[in-house]
């Protein structure tokens, strides 16, 4: 069984190799959505919204998404007719804490402990 020095060396090196991944696959991301973006205003010009090569075909495609313009209003549809399925059912982590930190108790939320990781420097 290895030593808790042993699996602290293990877990840092695999979690700098997964953070060196995520960076270069950031890298790659940012060029494939630049790409995309170029892509997508040249088709939307062209009069032809379709390319085929090599057997493929990337096509231009329009699909409706929902946009709120009137949150009072969809508030109102979702007490009225009870479709809380409408919207997402989460907590904002970042405000829940602010309020905390206010002194605010909030009704129906606890606090969960979530143990983690904290890999700094020694002095």
């Amino acid at each position: 069984m290895s030593s808790s020095i042993e699996l602290a060396l293990q877990w840092r090196t695999l979690r700098a190799q997964r953070l060196d991944l995520e960076r270069q696959a950031k890298k790659i991301e940012e060029k494939e959505k630049e790409l995309k973006l170029t892509l997508i205003g040249r088709l939307s010009k062209a009069a032809n919204k379709a390319l085929s090569f090599n057997g493929r075909v990337i096509q231009l495609v329009t699909k409706e998404q929902p946009a709120v313009s009137d949150w009072p209003a969809l508030w109102k549809h979702i007490q009225k007719t009870g479709a809380f399925e409408l919207v997402q059912q989460r907590l904002s982590t970042t405000a829940v804490v602010e309020h905390w930190e206010a002194g605010e108790k909030i009704p129906g939320v606890s606090k969960l402990p979530v143990e983690s990781l904290s890999d700094t420097q020694a002095k």
